[in-house]
């Protein structure tokens, strides 16, 4: 039977801000069968067993320090994993948020919180999927190493009661090194992790990041700003899975900055 599989992995912690983002892949079950050969050979090639981007970035870590005396190595093997992703992906989805608006810093609550946007932005982009029935299942593929198998499979269970989101048919957990997809939104994941954390701290970027690399297909990337997102997610805490999460409630913030900055600049008297 056809199917989509959406892949997700979860990164969270970047230097001195706690930040927590849930990220993925979406695409066609034969697809991801023919994306694993080339994903795996180019990490074969670097004798390297499974992507992990933490590690792979600088200064480099674990199966990645060897890149440290050949750092424009690792620009070049990122370019070929992106162009492997960009041949066999159709849609790649992210949601990130500070650690701070959720109590206790609890990770089950963040982790919960992305899924729902996430599959949000997943369940709108196949609905636009030309030639894709609407009872085609959804299978999701979760990485199995954060300590919330438990929460999120009760949580699958809910969103599945709900009828747009009643084709997300079932959730599996496994590992990077057995599932090479997982690896690929391992990176997508710390990506949208990074950026948050620099809109967190309001520091500037200060390297192009990988996904952007990808241009031939498409991403939906929410991230959450502590001030915008805090009162959501007290309400989640509560009632979720119903609880209507926006995914365009960044966008909407950044807005509402820049008007407010425009404001300030109007009103500065003339030098």
């Amino acid at each position: 039977m056809a199917v989509l599989k959406a892949f997700f992995d979860a990164s969270y912690v970047q230097g001195g801000c706690r930040v927590f983002a849930l990220g993925g892949y979406l695409s066609t079950g034969l697809a991801w069968d023919r994306f694993a050969q080339p994903w795996q050979g180019i990490l074969k090639r670097e004798r390297i067993k499974a992507y992990h981007a933490t590690d792979a970035e600088h200064p480099f870590y674990g199966e990645f320090e060897k890149w440290r005396k050949n750092p424009e190595r690792a620009v070049v093997v990122k370019q070929k994993l992106v162009a492997t992703i960009e041949k066999h992906v159709k849609f790649g989805f992210a949601a990130a948020l500070p650690l701070a608006v959720v109590e206790n810093y609890n990770l089950s609550v963040a982790y919960r919180f992305c899924l729902k946007v996430c599959v949000e932005q997943i369940s709108d982009f196949v609905a636009m999927w030309k030639g894709i029935p609407d009872d085609m299942p959804i299978l999701m593929v979760f990485e199995d190493g954060d300590g919330v198998k438990g929460d999120v499979q009760r949580f699958c269970a809910k969103l599945r009661r709900i009828g747009e989101f009643s084709r997300f048919a079932g959730d599996t957990f496994g590992d990077k090194l057995h599932f090479p997809p997982l690896q690929a939104a391992d990176m997508i994941a710390f990506e949208a992790m990074k950026r948050c954390a620099m809109i967190a701290t309001d520091k500037p970027r200060r390297r192009r990041l990988a996904l952007e690399l990808g241009t031939r297909i498409q991403n939906r990337l929410a991230y959450f700003p502590e001030d915008a997102c805090e009162r959501i997610v007290k309400r989640f805490e509560t009632e979720d899975p119903e609880v209507d999460l926006p995914a365009d409630l960044f966008e909407e913030y950044l807005r509402d900055r820049e008007r407010s900055r425009q404001r300030r600049r109007q009103m500065e008297p003339s030098a």
